[in-house]
């Protein structure tokens, strides 16, 4: 094996190594099937597919280019994708308040709501906006188009737990809420603005909302939607999932298209993004993305407890399962509930993909540790630079 030239790096295992760890997770019950991804974008890149799509149904071999749920890589992968590129533009002000934007009239009609007054992008993105973690949405009803406005209606009467920049709270509402004002910005559903924005500049036919009825996705969850088990009154839908449904309730609800869940990508489409995050970083700009707006984006935003989160991105320092890993300080990622995670270092120019559908068939599955898909499975025992 070639080295990759990195000095003072110690070698991560050739592609028999990572499939034999992933096969372990498959034995195990932690998932039906998976594909790594990692590598140098553009210099060297390394994919493993194992297991089996699904264990009651779609039992077919997993191949790389199956197309997984990302779950809250959403959050990563399209808003805050989109909120780089209009910030790139000056479409969007990282620091005006919402009650001052767009979504003023429905956060804060006639200038009421002195939290909204002080609410802006940056906290959203950052994960310091007060709001819960959480709310199930989905029982507001409604039909259409109709349940976004509900959602805003329910989000103007929240009871914010800390004023804005506080504290960092992790919340599906920061970027169901960051998603809407997308929308808002760039006059589409977010969708639309991700195909325009993201998947057609790069090549992205199979990555996006709501895959098509020729696409067929690894299964998620069998038999659990909208709160409630099969046969259960609240239950929307009676039996399994179908493919190609997002495996979340409140962006189900919303027609399968959320800032906070419901993107589709095979590995190849979720790397092309962030491998043009690594080309903008190491060259000044991609085909999408740009340097400067990297830099603002991966600048942690302290709260009154300590440095905080960069804006849609994790750090290292912030999970304590990447603990004595090899993974740098600066590292900075994402995790999916469906089993997904992305890592990136950027002073190694290294970038880490995980993807299953570990939810297959219930979500309850303690079969690995959260530790164990943080960077990819038992990153301890992966390590950094060489092919």
């Amino acid at each position: 094996m070639k080295a990759s030239g990195l000095v003072g790096v110690r070698p991560v295992p050739a592609a028999s190594a990572v499939r034999a760890l992933l096969a372990r997770g498959v034995s195990a019950g932690a998932f039906p099937g998976a594909v790594a991804r990692w590598g140098r974008p553009g210099v060297w890149v390394r994919t493993v597919a194992v297991g089996r799509r699904g264990l009651t149904r779609n039992r077919e071999p997993v191949t790389a280019e199956l197309v997984y749920d990302l779950a809250s890589l959403t959050k990563l992968l399209a808003t805050t994708a989109l909120a780089m590129i209009f910030f790139s533009r000056g479409r969007l002000d990282l620091d005006q308040p919402l009650a001052d934007g767009p979504l003023g009239p429905s956060l804060a009609p006639g200038g009421q709501g002195a939290h909204w007054r002080r609410l802006t992008p940056r906290h959203l993105l950052a994960h310091q906006s007060g709001l819960r973690p959480w709310r199930p949405f989905y029982r507001l009803g409604g039909r259409g188009a109709d349940r976004r406005a509900l959602a805003l209606e329910a989000l103007r009467t929240e009871n914010p737990s800390a004023k804005p920049g506080e504290i960092t709270v992790y919340s599906d509402l920061n970027f169901l809420l960051m998603g809407f004002l997308l929308e808002e910005l760039g006059g589409a559903a977010l969708d639309v603005l991700f195909e325009r924005e993201i998947s057609a500049p790069l090549g992205l036919a199979r990555t996006g909302f709501r895959p098509g009825p020729g696409a067929v996705p690894a299964p998620t969850e069998d038999g659990f939607r909208y709160g409630g088990p099969v046969g259960h009154p609240e239950a929307d839908i009676k039996g399994p999932t179908p493919l190609g449904l997002v495996h979340d309730d409140n962006a189900a609800w919303l027609g399968g298209v959320a800032g906070h869940a419901g993107l589709f990508a095979p590995a190849a489409g979720a790397w092309a993004i962030a491998a043009d995050w690594v080309l903008a970083w190491r060259q000044g700009r991609g085909l999408v993305f740009e340097r400067p707006a990297l830099a603002e984006f991966l600048n942690p935003v302290p709260d009154i407890t300590g440095p905080g989160r960069p804006l849609g991105f994790n750090r290292r320092g912030l999970v304590s399962a990447l603990a004595g890993s090899d993974w740098p300080e600066t590292a900075v990622g994402h995790l999916g509930y469906t089993g997904s995670a992305l890592w990136w270092a950027p002073e190694r120019d290294f970038l880490w993909l995980f993807l299953t559908n570990r939810v297959h068939p219930r979500a309850v599955n303690p079969a690995w540790r959260q530790a164990d898909y943080v960077g990819g499975p038992a990153w301890k025992r992966i390590k950094l630079g060489k092919r």
